[in-house]
């Protein structure tokens, strides 16, 4: 994985040195994809950073999480906002990361069909990511609940393609981001969510702030201050301003053409907490259950121990100070 991650690096991360310098310097911030919904409370909570630090964020954008992975890995980047899944993975081979927060702490992951249940999905094309992904093991898990066993498993990459897919006919089901559900329904009403991917796994984050460990070495005492006013970003998302905030910068960049779509996305953010909350650090047994759904998925062969993957004293330090 990490090696085939090498070849799919894409863009480069140029500028700024992080150095603990006197005056506030500027992070190299790697991200995937382009911007889309997901990403924009991203940017607010460094906008937060820089407002309470002075503290810039330079982003460069990769083509996947596991070119993010191996960017941080290079140093080609100073933090990389990547996949949990990936995140591990990289790990487990012997990439010397630590993930330092969740971003996404919740799931948002809907199961939508154009069949009133999931049961009457026999014989039916099903949608998912890429194989071994979660995606592949909420699907198997949600059929094989209702008995359902004759039903095809189709890899489609990208919740926009599996939408097209839908609204066209090609899948009969499949997992969607929420923002993607929503335009189904309005494109084909016929079409419904079944399921929720949070509510299969109890511990359902999907992406971390991840640093090398060698960057977390030489300059501990940058993200003492970056990570406590980066996870204010994040909770103040929660708050009015927030909501101003990320409704402001939604509508003029991913939401142009459908603001009232604008609005129902953060109000399903919010409900569904999607944002990290300063006094919540991941806890052991939120990690154990995660692990056990991978293995028992068959998503994983075996996972790095709790305190290989985190390092959580900067978060666990801003949750004391918040007190």
């Amino acid at each position: 994985m990490v090696a085939l991650a090498l070849a799919l690096v894409a863009g480069g991360a140029a500028g700024g040195s992080t150095g603990d310098r006197s005056q506030a310097p500027t992070l190299r911030v790697g991200l995937f994809g382009t911007l889309d919904e997901g990403k924009i409370g991203d940017q607010l909570a460094f906008d937060t950073l820089r407002r309470k630090t002075g503290i810039t964020a330079q982003y460069s954008t990769f083509v996947s999480p596991q070119a993010v992975v191996v960017a941080v890995t290079r140093g080609d980047v100073d933090i990389g906002i990547s996949g949990l899944h990936s995140t591990v993975q990289a790990i487990a081979q012997g990439a010397p990361l630590r993930a330092l927060a969740v971003v996404k702490q919740t799931n948002e992951w809907v199961f939508v069909s154009n069949t009133p249940t999931v049961a009457e999905l026999r014989g039916k094309k099903v949608g998912y990511q890429t194989p071994g992904t979660e995606t592949h093991a909420f699907a198997k898990v949600l059929l094989a609940r209702v008995g359902v066993r004759d039903a095809e498993l189709i890899a489609v990459p990208g919740s926009p393609n599996r939408a097209a897919a839908l609204v066209g006919g090609v899948l009969d089901a499949a997992w969607l981001n929420y923002v993607d559900f929503i335009r189904v329904v309005r494109e084909k009403p016929a079409l419904r969510a079944l399921a929720s991917a949070r509510s299969l796994v109890p511990f359902s984050a999907l992406q971390v702030i991840v640093v090398s460990e060698s960057y977390l070495e030489s300059h501990r005492a940058l993200l003492t201050k970056v990570l406590p006013k980066l996870l204010l970003g994040y909770e103040l998302l929660y708050e009015p301003a927030g909501r101003v905030r990320w409704l402001a910068r939604a509508r003029a960049t991913v939401f142009t053409a459908t603001p009232a779509d604008a609005t129902r996305v953060y109000e399903n953010y919010r409900r569904i907490h999607l944002w990290p909350r300063v006094k919540s650090p991941v806890t052991r047994a939120q990690w154990e259950s995660r692990v056990l759904f991978w293995l028992a998925g068959g998503i994983v062969e075996s996972v790095p121990s709790f305190e290989r993957v985190w390092d959580l004293s900067f978060w666990r330090a801003a949750a004391r100070a918040s007190r």
